[in-house]
């Protein structure tokens, strides 16, 4: 045995060989991706993609979870990196402008300025030192006693009370802004609780968008536009510090980097505390996504092995440990009870290793691999069509005043007969029947109608209905040249100049009121009669 110390530096030297040869998440992707072609061969397709969360990179949701606690290794970290360098990089400069020398610079200029103000503009002053403020009463003492003093000069007198007055007040004045000065100044605990949550956010930031996580999944494409999933695997980065009893240190070990598991469409019960298999029985709870990463994660935390069971003998607070050990790893504890084969609509292959599905693997390649879900393209087009504003007016009827005038403008602009057909009408229906007839199927209700306006026919109804009705019709189609080709070509027709004939009346409207009559409130005779 060679029991020669090494030193430092050829430890690091080691270290740096190892780490160099560890697997990681780009050596995984580069590999996968380089086996595409030969899976293609089979009739399949290999597909690695950042996983991806409204649209944006990020961690799957359950390793997220853990991983943007501030107890998280790697926010602590960052925590402890921020508190380590505030006061050189962010407080020492703060706490500089705070000293006795600066606050004296720093009222002597503030005086200066506010004297200025004073003169020239009272409203910026008001601003920047409110009337109230002791501050400003000094200004204002300093600013009469200065028109003071030049009065007395003019006049030839000296008074040294007053120039000691001057002092006082200024001495004063320096004395109140480093007290308030100092009420204001920044306290470090929340300067610091900022900067940290700041850093934090930009960290959980870069692992989402450089960090994030990959969807592995093996497809075939059955029909056009749609993709059967076979297999999907989840791989995520292994955290970036580890604990190191009571502080954090940077997960440099060396082998896997890595968080690798199937996934597969398995469902992790909501309630999954009082026990996997009483869990799948309260279906009224729900379920949520289970992915392979985290479990890879959960499988090299310590004592996992009986920290989900029960037994007769416990204590109720032990009890209640297990069924919180479950709900945090509720995964891990997942993957071993479908495994063990306690979840009839989970099959074990679908959490274990490769993609093993028993029947598969038996069929010698010879059977297809089965569907765990199928993806269709996602139409751009919103999911509800936006809402129209509805017409609160009444529909109107078939017999409406306006309804009747169109079948009238029609009725004599194509001079049709009830009774008889003219024999122009004959002569220009022979020459139609001869030619095909209108598909009235394939035209719009709004054509539709036309035609039945235009052959005085009713043209409420749905499409059906009007179809039928131009159908039925004695003629099918009318004998206007004109309207016909404008139908055709434009879709809607002019029926002729405005109709001579009487209309009907216009209705008027009630207002549930009978008019007031003259004798309204009188028994008999008129008002102007001489016995009354």
């Amino acid at each position: 045995m060679n029991k020669e110390k090494i030193t430092h530096q050829e430890r690091e030297r080691r270290m740096a060989i190892r780490r160099k040869l560890t697997v990681n998440v780009s050596n995984l992707v580069t590999a996968l991706k380089a086996n595409k072609d030969i899976l293609k061969e089979s009739g399949y397709e290999l597909q690695i993609k950042p996983y991806k969360h409204f649209k944006k990179t990020s961690v799957t949701p359950k390793l997220w979870h853990e991983m943007s606690f501030k107890s998280n290794p790697t926010m602590r970290a960052v925590a402890n990196e921020v508190e380590k360098n505030f006061d050189s990089t962010t407080y020492n400069d703060i706490k500089a402008q705070y000293t006795a020398e600066a606050l004296t610079e720093e009222a002597v200029t503030k005086l200066k300025l506010w004297k200025e103000l004073y003169d020239t503009d009272m409203q910026k002053l008001l601003k920047v030192c409110p009337e109230g403020n002791g501050l400003f009463g000094i200004v204002k003492d300093l600013m009469e006693t200065g028109t003071l003093i030049r009065t007395l000069e003019k006049e030839g007198v000296e008074s040294m009370s007053t120039v000691e007055k001057v002092i006082n007040l200024r001495k004063q004045f320096v004395e109140a802004y480093a007290e308030h000065m100092k009420t204001t100044m920044p306290v470090r605990s929340e300067l610091l609780d900022t900067a940290v949550e700041k850093a934090i956010t930009s960290k959980q930031r870069d692992i989402k968008k450089n960090s994030h996580s990959w969807e592995i999944m093996v497809t075939r494409q059955p029909r056009r536009n749609e993709t059967d999933v076979t297999m999907l695997w989840h791989l995520s980065h292994m955290t970036e510090y580890k604990n190191a009893k009571a502080s954090v240190r940077k997960n440099n070990h060396t082998g896997a980097r890595y968080l690798l598991g199937p996934s597969n469409g398995v469902k992790v019960p909501d309630s999954i505390g009082i026990g996997y298999v009483r869990a799948l029985r309260d279906t009224s709870a729900g379920s949520r996504q289970y992915t392979g990463d985290i479990v890879s994660l959960q499988m090299i935390l310590p004592n996992w092995k009986n920290q989900f069971t029960v037994t007769e003998d416990m204590k109720d607070s032990e009890v209640k440990k297990v069924m919180r050990l479950r709900k945090r790893h509720a995964e891990l504890y997942t993957m071993i009870n479908v495994g063990m084969g306690k979840n009839p609509k989970q099959p074990a292959h679908l959490v274990m290793g490769l993609y093993s599905d028993p029947a598969l693997v038996k069929s010698g390649g010879q059977m297809a691999a089965p569907v765990l879900k199928t993806l269709k393209p996602q139409s751009d087009a919103p999911n509800s069509k936006p809402k129209k504003r509805k017409n609160k007016r009444k529909q109107q009827g078939p017999n409406t005043v306006k309804n009747t005038q169109k079948v009238n403008k029609a009725a004599k602009t194509l001079d049709v007969d009830a009774n008889a057909a003219t024999p122009e009408e004959v002569a220009y229906y022979s020459r139609r029947n001869e030619s095909e007839s209108p598909n009235y199927a394939s035209m719009t209700n709004s054509v539709l109608k036309e035609y039945c306006r235009a052959a005085g026919l009713q043209v409420s109804g749905n499409k059906a209905a009007l179809v039928e009705r131009l159908n039925s019709a004695p003629f099918n189609v009318d004998g206007n040249d004109d309207v016909f080709d404008q139908l055709m070509t434009t879709g809607s027709a002019s029926i002729g100049e405005p109709s001579k004939e009487p209309t009907t009346p216009k209705r008027v409207k009630k207002t549930g009121q009978k008019p007031v009559t003259p004798t309204r409130g009188r028994t008999t005779g008129k008002k102007s009669d001489p016995d009354n």
